[in-house]
């Protein structure tokens, strides 16, 4: 009885302290599942459009790919109850990367960085702490950051501009840009977007305290939920 019912306790979806994954982790790993499905990520399109020519000339696409996709499925499902662990999210991020790497219209940053994610958990050996995600992490931000602030239209504040004034725009903007000016706000969002991503690039890719870049990371985020009216990302 005692057996079934630790059997049944390690069932439990709410628990994070089972499997070869420390807690947190494991706690991380089921936040990116859930993720993950409300997403629909690596994405639904089945049209062959690879990243690696010789991909195309592979038999029955159709049916490998729905293959992978129910042992993703499996495999999360797996991870929710505490089993498999590393083996699990190594499949998910080698089968991910393989139907991103299939066809284009899959492609995402989002996408492609939680893969990633997927794949490095999987390789983590226990004991060792988790640089390879503290790197992809860092050097996301850091490509974001450089990228924006190569971009003109970011350092002069249009893109923003555009942004809350023509492709989205909200009511929050516009009153505080009839304080400051449209242009000034713009400018100083721009900025600062620049500013915290490369800070936050700084903080993962060295030996700073991890809980720093993650406060600023969560705020940052949690900041552009509220400020583009719940749209996380541009694809």
């Amino acid at each position: 009885m005692a057996g079934r019912q630790d059997y049944l306790e390690r069932l439990n979806p709410l628990r994070c302290g089972a499997g070869d994954l420390p807690l947190q982790a494991m706690l991380v790993v089921k936040l990116l599942v859930i993720f993950a499905v409300l997403t629909k990520i690596p994405g639904g399109s089945h049209t062959v459009a690879p990243f690696i020519p010789w991909l195309e000339s592979i038999p029955y696409p159709d049916t490998i790919r729905l293959v992978l996709k129910l042992g993703i499925a499996v495999a999360c499902l797996g991870l929710f109850c505490n089993f498999f662990g590393r083996k699990a999210c190594f499949y998910i991020g080698s089968a991910s990367l393989l139907i991103i790497l299939w066809s284009r219209l899959n492609f995402s940053n989002n996408q492609l960085y939680l893969t990633l994610l997927f794949l490095f958990l999987g390789l983590h050996v226990k004991g060792e702490t988790f640089w390879s995600i503290r790197i992809t992490t860092g050097l996301l931000y850091l490509g974001a950051g450089l990228n924006k602030l190569l971009t003109p239209d970011w350092q002069t504040g249009r893109f923003i501009e555009y942004w809350y004034t023509v492709a989205a725009p909200m009511q929050w903007f516009d009153g505080v840009a009839s304080l400051v000016g449209t242009s000034n706000l713009s400018l100083a969002l721009g900025w600062s977007v620049i500013a915290i991503e490369l800070i936050l690039a700084f903080l993962f890719l060295t030996k700073i305290k991890l809980r720093w870049a993650l406060v600023l990371g969560l705020s940052f985020h949690l900041g552009m939920l509220f400020a583009t009216g719940g749209l996380l990302s541009h694809r």
